[in-house]
């Protein structure tokens, strides 16, 4: 969500928790999903 009047973007990112999943990697998943994002904003 972009806010015109403050220049402030903010966007959410996040990953199926599953019996099997492993916190820490969901974790790591979703840090990458950001920084994909943040270099498609630049």
């Amino acid at each position: 969500q972009y806010n015109g009047r403050t220049g402030y973007l903010s966007y959410e990112v996040g990953g199926a928790i599953t019996y099997d999943s492993d916190p820490e990697q969901e974790y790591e998943e979703c840090l990458l999903k950001a920084a994909a994002l943040r270099k498609a904003l630049e």
